[in-house]
């Protein structure tokens, strides 16, 4: 991933009430091919997790963000004004999932790695990108978020 990637990045929703800017602490992208990630993005999910003190909303932003419980563990976001697919976030944790997809160029992302690789759709092959690949969630010495 690029300084640039690193440090500041824009993104939002399809019609503009979600709008943000990233202030530095992204994560190296990683896609989750979890069949709830499936059914909510209608695909994979790329995502570049960013700390949530790093993250600077546009003047009404969160108040646009529907989140959805997906799990007892996790919410997916979406903007309630357009329906935009845009976020996960792990109950508790200390940072959002933005999709890589409402980054707005040049975003200079690197994929990191695949995870839920054994939920992934039967129409698509994974990326050739050589990036380590889990059938499950990350094995706990390779998790990027935890210690």
């Amino acid at each position: 991933m690029s300084d640039q990637a690193k440090g500041e990045m824009t993104g939002s929703c399809v019609c503009g009430a979600v709008a943000f800017r990233t202030t530095g602490g992204a994560h190296p992208m990683s896609w989750c091919h979890c069949t709830l990630c499936r059914k909510y993005h209608g695909h994979a999910l790329a995502a570049v997790a960013v700390p949530n003190d790093k993250i600077e909303w546009k003047a009404g932003a969160e108040d646009s963000i529907r989140w959805y419980h997906t799990s007892d563990t996790g919410q997916r976001g979406g903007c309630a004004k357009c329906g935009s697919a845009l976020f996960f976030r792990s109950l508790g944790e200390d940072h959002i999932s933005i999709a890589a997809g409402i980054l707005d160029n040049p975003t200079q992302l690197e994929t990191r790695d695949h995870i839920y690789t054994a939920d992934k759709g039967d129409w698509y092959a994974l990326e050739p990108d050589n990036a380590p690949r889990y059938e499950q969630d990350w094995p706990s010495e390779a998790h990027p978020y935890k210690g």
